[in-house]
C-alpha cells in the first residue's frame, strides 16, 4: 500500500532521481557508495532511514481504484440526511461516535436532525418482541407487504402487478457450532434493478424441525395477498407468486419428504 502511494504521488521518481545524483557525486571519491539498484530498494531504503516523504495534494485523485477495500458510496442525488445515514451503515461506525457527530452537527449547522443515533439509524427498539419460539429455534417474520411498502417508500408502484420470488435455504452461523439459519429471502423478478429483501429469519441449532411452524406466517399472508392485493401509497397492487427457488435438499425439506 505504502509503495503504490509513493507511485502515484511521483515521490518514488523523486527518491530515484536524488539518488542516482547522489551516486554520480559519490563516484568521484575513493571509497564505492552502496546504491539500491531497484525501485523497490529505493523505497525500502528510504523506508528503513526513516526519511520524510511529502505526498502531493493531488495524490488521492488517481484515477486508480482504490485496494484498501473500502466500500463506495454512491451520492446521487440523495438529501444529506440520508447519505449521513448511509456511510455511518456502510462503515459500521459505532453508535457513540455518530452520536456524538449528530449533537455536533445540530449545535453548529441548521440540519434538523436526531440527537441519538439510534432515531437516526431508525433502530427497532422492540425488536425482541417480533421473535417468537417455533419449530425448536426462533423466528423473526418481517412480513411480504411490509418488504415491499419499506422497498417502495413515498414511490407509487407503475405497475398493478408484483410478481414474486422466494427462496428458503440453510446456512450455517459459523463452523465452530451448530447454530444455523433460514432465511426467508424475496426478490421481483419483474422489476430490476431489484434488491433482494428478507422476509423472515429463523435460527436455531439445526434446521426448523416442524416445517409447518416455519412456513406458517408466511403461507398465512400469501393466502391474504394472493386473494386481496395490497395497498402501496395509494394504490391497490395484486400480488402473485412467480417461483420457489430452492437447491434439491431444501426443496426436499420444503416439501416435507
Amino acid at each position: 500500500m505504502y509503495a503504490k502511494k509513493l507511485k502515484k504521488s511521483g515521490q518514488l521518481a523523486k527518491i530515484r532521481k536524488a539518488n542516482e545524483s547522489n551516486f554520480q557525486r559519490e563516484s568521484n571519491s575513493s571509497d564505492p557508495p552502496i546504491v539500491p539498484t531497484t525501485s523497490d530498494d529505493i523505497m525500502e531504503e528510504a523506508v528503513e532511514n526513516n526519511s520524510e516523504v511529502l505526498l502531493d495534494e493531488d495524490a488521492g485523485d488517481s484515477s486508480e481504484p482504490s485496494d484498501d477495500g473500502e466500500p463506495e458510496i454512491a451520492f446521487g442525488n440523495k438529501p444529506f440526511k440520508d447519505l449521513l445515514r448511509l456511510w455511518a451503515l456502510s462503515y459500521n461506525v459505532p453508535l457513540k461516535t455518530l452520536t456524538a457527530l449528530l449533537k455536533l452537527l445540530d449545535h453548529s449547522t441548521d440540519f434538523n436532525l436526531p440527537k441519538d443515533a439510534r432515531t437516526f439509524l431508525k433502530t427497532p427498539i422492540l425488536i425482541s418482541n417480533q421473535i417468537a419460539n417455533v419449530a425448536g429455534g426462533q423466528l423473526w417474520y418481517y412480513g411480504v407487504e411490509k418488504c415491499l411498502q419499506h422497498y417502495f417508500g413515498k414511490e407509487t408502484p407503475a405497475t398493478s402487478l408484483i410478481a414474486l420470488n422466494l427462496s428458503m435455504d440453510g446456512l450455517p452461523l459459523h463452523n465452530s457450532g451448530p447454530t444455523e439459519m433460514w432465511p426467508i429471502l424475496m426478490s421481483l423478478p419483474h422489476l430490476k434493478p431489484m434488491p433482494v429483501l428478507v422476509v423472515g429469519i429463523y435460527c436455531g441449532s439445526s434446521k426448523p424441525d416442524n416445517i409447518e411452524s416455519y412456513l406458517r406466517p408466511l403461507v398465512d399472508e400469501l393466502n391474504f395477498l394472493l386473494d386481496q392485493g395490497t395497498n402501496i401509497n395509494g394504490k391497490l397492487v395484486d400480488i402473485q407468486l412467480h417461483a420457489i427457488i430452492a437447491d434439491s435438499p431444501a426443496r426436499s425439506f420444503l416439501k416435507g419428504k
